[in-house]
C-alpha cells in the first residue's frame, strides 16, 4: 500500500506532512507564481523544506515574469542547493492536455507570431544545478 500524503497551497498544514522524509522537493506553484501572495508562499513553503531536511529544490517558474523572479529570489534564498526551471511550455500540453484536440484536427493556432516560443518535456527529477531557461525550437536564445 502506498502512503499519499495531501499537500495544498492554501492550506500550509498540509505542508510539514508531505516534507516528511523527502531529501528534495519540487515546487510549483498554483496557480502560478504571478499570483497574488505566490512570493509569500513559495519562500515560507522553501524555508519550511529546508527545515525539515530538504536540501534540493526544483522550482518551475515563468519566463520574463517579475513577480516569477522575486519567487526565485525567495527560494534562492532559503539556502536549499537549487534548480529553476522556466518554461512557457510542456510538450505535454499537446499530448495530455488543452492543445491535444487541435492536435487530433490537424492545426494549433497560437498569438506567437514569429516569436521562437521554447517547450519543455516533463521528467522526474531535474538532475542538474543552475537555471534552465530553454532555447527555443529554433535555435534563437529566450
Amino acid at each position: 500500500m502506498t502512503d499519499t500524503k495531501t499537500f495544498d497551497w492554501e492550506d500550509r498544514a498540509t505542508w510539514a506532512p508531505a516534507l516528511e522524509g523527502a531529501g528534495a522537493a519540487y515546487v510549483s506553484y498554483y496557480p502560478d507564481l504571478a499570483a497574488p501572495g505566490a512570493v509569500e508562499a513559495t519562500d515560507a513553503f522553501a524555508r519550511l523544506a529546508v527545515g525539515s531536511g530538504v536540501s534540493r529544490l526544483v522550482l518551475l517558474a515563468g519566463r520574463g515574469e517579475p513577480e516569477a523572479e522575486l519567487a526565485e529570489q525567495a527560494v534562492r534564498d532559503c539556502g536549499a542547493e537549487l534548480t529553476i526551471v522556466r518554461a512557457a511550455w510542456f510538450s505535454q500540453n499537446f499530448s495530455e492536455d488543452y492543445l491535444l484536440e487541435p492536435v487530433l484536427a490537424g492545426e494549433v493556432a497560437l498569438p506567437a507570431g514569429d516569436t521562437p516560443e521554447p517547450f519543455v518535456v516533463y521528467a522526474r527529477g531535474a538532475g542538474a544545478s543552475g537555471v534552465w531557461d530553454v532555447p527555443a525550437a529554433n535555435g534563437a536564445d529566450q
